[in-house]
């Protein structure tokens, strides 16, 4: 006869570690994707910066996000993880931004940009085993 594995109940240091290492990230993470979208938009609509220049500003945001989160793993990998997801995130979100509302790239070369930044998250995701 063979018994059966249940699960445990969640207790009080199980769900203080879910909400501290799990879920917390994933909030931070989505707040800072659309903190990154929000402020680009309110700073177009509002003649803040050039369009070029905000590319270039959301992309160093993306890339700085990515190096920091590459720099993380071996310490914190969820952590590391979920930085290199937002970052992930900016990359896609500021190419459409940048061929779609502001045409500044040509269509292939945005296509180019979308097809590594979705080479890169595939094997981010087999590297961090996520």
């Amino acid at each position: 006869m063979r018994t059966r594995k249940t699960s445990l109940p969640l207790t009080k240091s199980s769900l203080e570690k879910f909400i501290g290492e799990n879920l917390i990230n994933k909030i931070g993470i989505i707040i800072t994707v659309l903190g990154v979208g929000i402020g680009a938009k309110y700073s177009i609509d509002n003649g803040l910066i050039s369009p070029l220049t905000l590319i270039v500003l959301c992309y160093l945001t993306g890339f700085g996000l990515l190096g920091f989160g590459m720099k993380l793993k071996t310490k914190i990998e969820s952590y590391s993880a979920v930085l290199v997801i937002g970052a992930m995130a900016i990359l896609y979100f500021i190419t459409y931004l940048g061929y779609e509302l502001y045409h500044l790239f040509p269509q292939l070369a945005a296509f180019g940009l979308m097809l590594v930044f979705t080479a890169f998250t595939v094997y981010a995701a087999l590297n961090y085993n996520k």
